[in-house]
């Protein structure tokens, strides 16, 4: 099923990473995420490349997003509708961003430029434990409950009030959850009490008795979320391999002493024995001294592979 995605281009300005809108690419990687987690991925700017991934959100949760690359790096995200979800990273983070809908979101990594390289991607979705709220005789007030979720809430009238308060919860589908209860003074509580229905209840203030002001406090106990943790990374493409001119440096400088720098296939998984000689500068100076221009291009490309 094709989904309509916006792009918003991730864009440094005064320390902070803002988002600009920019139109959507073809994925190359996919991964569903379920309630969040950690992807660790690679980007070919060379072939255009993004990374999509799903994760599904409650509404009234919040989300942590951190995206951390070693180039310049876009983030797309769309809401269960498609409509972009704004996120905006400061130094790589985001914290605390308000869930609206439930659902499916898509998340998209790209590369603004012609650069690439390795990312680290995190999604944690997070519940608020505890919810005030204040109000005057009587009230209804909107409470988000996740599955499996249970919840308990206390009312007291507030100092000089006359109000006798009563409580009770109701399901999104204005089923009794709790019956009403009567304050026996100035304050009535009920304890950690499961739903059979998840979504927003209704936690529901009355007066027995009397007038005035109120404070309501809500709490939820929620289940830990099974976070995945997902490895998309390829390596670097062949194309890449041709195009940023890695195979002619390794021949015009590597090809005199060994046989693997001649195809990207075989050189491709040299990855860490080349880069400790590289960064040692343990490398021969004939017949070709490599530049150091060169060496810091190889290091680059070939840190973004990894060991078959």
């Amino acid at each position: 099923m094709s989904r309509r995605c916006v792009g918003l281009l991730i864009v440094a300005a005064a320390g902070a990473l803002a988002l600009a809108i920019s139109p959507a690419q073809g994925a190359e990687a996919f991964e569903e995420l379920g309630a969040g987690g950690t992807v660790l991925g690679d980007i070919s700017p060379d072939r255009g490349e993004a990374d999509t991934f799903g994760v599904d959100l409650v509404a009234g949760s919040t989300l942590d997003v951190t995206l951390k690359a070693g180039f310049a790096v876009g983030l797309a995200v769309t809401d269960p509708d498609g409509s972009p979800f704004t996120v905006t990273l400061v130094r790589g983070r985001a914290k605390g961003l308000a869930v609206p809908l439930s659902g499916r979101y898509e998340v998209r990594v790209s590369a603004t430029n012609t650069s690439g390289g390795k990312y680290t991607l995190k999604l944690k979705p997070k519940w608020a434990k505890k919810v005030t709220f204040e109000g005057t005789d009587a009230g209804s007030f909107p409470f988000d409950v996740p599955a499996g979720a249970t919840v308990r809430a206390s009312v007291r009238s507030a100092k000089g009030s006359t109000l006798v308060p009563t409580l009770a919860m109701t399901s999104p589908s204005e089923a009794v959850v709790v019956p009403e209860r009567v304050a026996t003074k100035n304050k009535v509580s009920f304890s950690s009490t499961p739903s059979a229905e998840i979504g927003t209840h209704m936690v529901v203030v009355g007066a027995s008795a009397g007038s005035g002001a109120f404070r309501l406090v809500v709490s939820r106990k929620v289940p830990k979320p099974v976070l995945r943790k997902v490895d998309v990374r390829h390596g670097p493409p062949g194309l890449s391999f041709a195009k940023d001119g890695i195979g002619e440096i390794l021949q015009e400088t590597c090809v005199s002493c060994h046989k693997w720098p001649e195809r990207y296939e075989t050189a491709v998984g040299r990855g860490t024995s080349v880069v400790n000689r590289l960064r040692a500068k343990d490398m021969p100076r004939r017949p070709v001294t490599m530049s150091k221009a060169d060496r810091k291009k190889l290091i680059k490309w070939f840190e973004s592979s990894r060991e078959p």
